[in-house]
């Protein structure tokens, strides 16, 4: 595989030196940690936290309004629905310690200025968030699972889970590129 990037001096390419990534259109290392903003792991973070904040409340299936107990979950007893509870709230639980992290994180740079906690946090809090994604989706499809089963449409069931779980080859895939380096061209992809 050939390699992704080819060192240039200062002054070219708007970048102040480092290597050039050919695969970037001719940004340069420092480009690419700039565009590495941790601020836009602190907005996916805090919308997963509302969308599970929500999901928590509005939970598939609605609530029991005759029945006994009153205001439970009408799927309560569905083991689908308890797994859509149980990853609902990793994935909230996830999201609020990502949110965490990048305050900490933000307070390590003002007050102590020292590089390496601040990318530890950094690292941990996008770990974070990649699980919160996991989590949702996981939620996504068992909650969907829970109430289309429960109204016996089992076809359309096992479709949504499928597609749904069709997010986990591609993150995967996604995953395997960044780990290899950025492999991009469709030759270096069918070598993977």
């Amino acid at each position: 595989m050939a390699s992704p990037s080819v060192e240039v001096p200062a002054g070219n390419n708007g970048g102040g030196g480092g290597a050039v990534h050919r695969y970037f259109g001719g940004y340069t290392d420092k480009d690419m940690v700039d565009a590495a903003n941790p601020q836009i792991t602190i907005i996916v973070a805090t919308l997963i936290t509302t969308i599970t904040f929500a999901a928590a409340f509005a939970v598939p299936g609605s609530y029991e309004t005759e029945a006994q107990p009153k205001g439970a979950p009408i799927l309560l007893k569905n083991a689908a629905f308890q797994a859509f509870l149980v990853t609902n709230t990793v994935a909230f639980v996830c999201s609020l310690a990502a949110i965490f992290a990048y305050i900490v994180m933000v307070e390590e740079a003002m007050l102590y200025k020292r590089s390496k906690p601040i990318w530890l946090l950094y690292d941990y809090s996008g770990f974070l968030v990649l699980v919160a994604l996991i989590a949702i989706v996981l939620a996504f499809v068992t909650g969907s699972y829970s109430i289309l089963a429960h109204a016996h449409s089992t076809a359309i069931a096992v479709t949504v889970t499928v597609l749904g779980l069709t997010f986990f080859p591609l993150i995967f895939y996604v995953l395997r590129i960044f780990i290899l380096g950025g492999a991009i061209s469709n030759t270096e992809i069918l070598d993977l």
